[in-house]
């Protein structure tokens, strides 16, 4: 049995009863969770192009987040693109991946009048699985080689997720996973840059596309995965054993949400700082030592940046917003750093620390005076070890919504969070214009 197909077989035939209810509420976090996070984006600056992307696409039936309706593929474009656009979508922090939001994309454009939340939350949790197991075959060589892993694997898991939700045979599936893996997409030079979302977006379109051309009769190899020159061809490592394990157990329980948004590795940082912002004037700070895992050097390295897309990924503009803000929010991004922030920023060192774990950080502060004030994050909100509630992620869901929007997201929050209504017309609620929502 080829790899893709031993995850066909995982995707076509697991039973609903063997789904543990754990996974299907996890499943619902992911979907709300990337439900907030798109509607968000669609209302940003960085939003409107893909906006305009999906009303250049032509009439369409599936309806796009934040407004309008375009045609299946391109609907998955688009939404997976505003999901990712604030850098505030999911994140599986072994493998550095955003692995719910290509999956629930494509499920969004592949969503039938029939399916209902069972089957709904059950082609999330197996899509993003997959994903997390593709992304644990080639970990971690392929990322460092500067593939952009959510986008490079996440057109597979798209592409299970729709076949589960048609219910394609194992056959069917096999060839829809074949053909997503076909095609990677997605490399870590966008970073900074609104092709990061945009190859993300692609991986979505990719998945619902290679469902629909396989449910048609297109084919392709098998063994795409282990081929020699296959998918392995793109990293020096190859675990082919978690093919084998998906599902057991489900790795998509270590898929967790962020509070902040921006890269999950700055988010012990970001906390220590806020921490750290009840205890000093930002003003009297004359320098600031980070001790952090070495990804976030790697990833959020930038200095002085200069937009506010630019300190998403500047670890040390992330630590001054904190000290000087009290938080990291959506709106802090719309703008570049403002001029007490962009002084501490420039008084933030970086520190590669190989003993620190991907969640923890230290920040020792010097103030102008000679006193010192020191705060260690052993883990991170938001990760595996400190999860967000449903009650935190109502409060992210409806600050992503302007304060005058407030009782419309609530209503839209009480739909989604109690399954009011069924996905299929859920989303086209979502289709409206945020403003007119409830």
């Amino acid at each position: 049995m080829t790899l893709l197909a031993a995850l066909a077989e995982f995707i076509a035939d697991t039973a609903s009863q063997d789904i543990p209810e754990a996974v299907r509420d996890h499943a619902h976090k992911a979907f709300v969770n990337w439900l907030g996070v798109a509607s968000h984006a669609a209302r940003t600056a960085a939003g409107a192009p893909f906006l305009a992307l999906a009303e250049a696409a032509g009439a369409g039936l599936v309806p796009v987040v934040g407004g309008g309706r375009a045609p299946e593929a391109a609907a998955a474009l688009v939404n997976g693109a505003l999901a990712h656009l604030d850098d505030f979508d999911d994140t599986h922090l072994a493998t550095v991946t955003h692995p719910s939001t290509p999956v629930i994309a494509a499920a969004w454009a592949a969503c039938r009048p029939e399916s209902d939340w069972n089957a709904w939350l059950e082609a999330i949790a197996v899509g993003t699985e997959v994903v997390i197991r593709v992304a644990e075959l080639l970990s971690p060589s392929h990322y460092d080689r500067g593939w952009h892993i959510t986008a490079s694997v996440g057109g597979i898991g798209a592409a299970a997720a729709v076949s589960r939700l048609w219910r394609l045979d194992r056959k069917e599936t096999t060839q829809a996973l074949a053909l997503a893996a076909l095609q990677p997409v997605g490399l870590r030079a966008a970073f900074g840059t609104h092709g990061k979302a945009f190859q993300v977006g692609r991986a979505a379109e990719i998945g619902w596309t290679a469902a629909q051309a396989a449910r048609l009769g297109v084919t392709a190899p098998e063994d795409v995965l282990e081929h020699r020159r296959g998918l392995r061809i793109t990293s020096d490592d190859f675990h082919a054993q978690v093919i084998g394990q998906a599902g057991r157990p489900w790795a998509f329980l270590d898929d967790t949400f962020k509070p902040y948004p921006s890269g999950i590795v700055t988010h012990p940082a970001i906390d220590a700082a806020i921490a750290l912002h009840a205890q000093l004037d930002p003003s009297a700070i004359r320098q600031v030592e980070a001790a952090v895992h070495p990804l976030v050097v790697e990833l959020t390295g930038i200095r002085a940046p200069k937009t506010g897309l630019e300190v998403k990924f500047s670890a040390t503009g992330l630590i001054a917003l904190g000290l000087v803000r009290g938080q990291v929010a959506p709106e802090d991004f719309e703008l570049p750093l403002d001029p007490l922030s962009r002084t501490v920023e420039s008084q933030v060192n970086l520190l590669a620390d190989h003993t620190l774990g991907r969640d923890s950080a230290t920040l020792t502060v010097r103030l102008q005076d000679g006193s010192v004030r020191t705060h260690h994050v052993e883990h991170a909100r938001g990760s595996v070890a400190s999860p967000l509630s449903w009650g935190d992620l109502e409060r992210k869901f409806l600050a992503c919504w302007k304060e005058d929007q407030r009782d419309q997201a609530g209503a839209a929050w009480s739909w989604a969070r109690e399954k009011a209504l069924p996905p299929s017309a859920l989303r086209y609620h979502f289709g409206a214009n945020p403003a007119s929502l409830g």
